[in-house]
């Protein structure tokens, strides 16, 4: 017998013990057969997973790629508007936004007749007897030829009203500043400045209530000073034409205008200004 035979003879045994094992144990072959079965489930099962998972991504991706296109399209429709803060014009009542740095240009005309009405009005409205003459020649420096002979007469010892013998030695005035509101009169010529500000005496140490007070200020554009010490005080010669001042009133305010952008310049004078005088002052035993 060839070796070829041999082998299939062996194989064709084992089968047939096989078989008639598996026909004899019923059990083992249901075995067998839910082996098989529970393979072909799992791969099945496997299959249907993934192409959950995949549909799952696709669907995902989609809403991300939609919610994309919906951001960039409203961002040019969205505007943030920043906190603001309201500022209470105690003067007025009015109330406005406080406005930046960047948002507010104040032009140099602007600013210099801040300054130069800031400075006037300290000048004008302060007393003591010790600055007295400090204050009179700084508000002169800012006068205009009428006014400064007005100035002159006030102060004069033959004067009765003149502060050195209405408050003497013994009474102070201070004067606190609120607002100064710049705006042009009706002919657009000259620029006014209104000036909020309450005003305190003190004599022999006590007191009076707080008056409140508004100052109306009309302005040009003048030379600069030929007399050097009044050169110091008004470089640019910022010059006031009239001054009033009003008890104050809700109505005495007007609405702001905003700052002028340049002040009026000045027309010719027919007279030169007067020069600067110390006040005469009668010295007494008393004082």
């Amino acid at each position: 017998m060839s070796l070829d035979n041999h082998k299939e003879n062996q194989i064709k045994t084992a089968q047939d013990k096989l078989e008639k094992f598996l026909d004899e144990n019923h059990e083992a072959n249901k075995v067998f057969e839910a082996i098989a079965s529970w393979d072909d489930n799992e791969l099945t099962q496997a299959k249907a997973g993934e192409k959950k998972a995949w549909r799952f991504a696709y669907y995902l991706g989609g809403l991300l790629g939609l919610s994309v296109i919906a951001i960039t399209t409203m961002m040019p429709l969205k505007k943030v508007m920043p906190p603001q803060v309201i500022i209470l014009d105690k003067s007025s009542g009015e109330t406005f936004p406080l406005q930046s740095i960047k948002d507010v240009k104040i032009s140099l005309d602007s600013a210099w007749a801040r300054k130069s009405v800031n400075d006037f009005m300290l000048a004008r409205e302060n007393y003591t007897w010790d600055t007295a003459y400090l204050n009179y020649e700084t508000a002169a420096a800012y006068m205009g030829p009428v006014l400064r002979t007005q100035w002159m007469d006030y102060w004069d010892n033959n004067n009765p009203q003149s502060p050195f013998k209405v408050y003497g030695k013994n009474t102070q005035v201070k004067i606190d500043i609120n607002t100064i509101r710049l705006s042009v009169n009706k002919d657009g010529a000259d620029a006014v400045a209104t000036v909020d500000y309450q005003r305190t005496v003190t004599k022999n140490g006590l007191q009076s209530k707080p008056e409140r007070w508004i100052a109306t200020i009309t302005y040009e554009r003048g030379d600069a000073p030929k007399s050097e010490r009044e050169f110091r005080i008004n470089p640019l010669g910022f010059t006031i034409t009239n001054y009033q001042r009003d008890p104050f009133v809700a109505s005495s305010i007007p609405a702001s205008r905003g700052p002028t952008t340049a002040l009026p310049q000045a027309p010719e004078q027919t007279g030169n200004v007067p020069a600067m005088t110390a006040p005469r002052i009668e010295r007494k035993g008393g004082e």
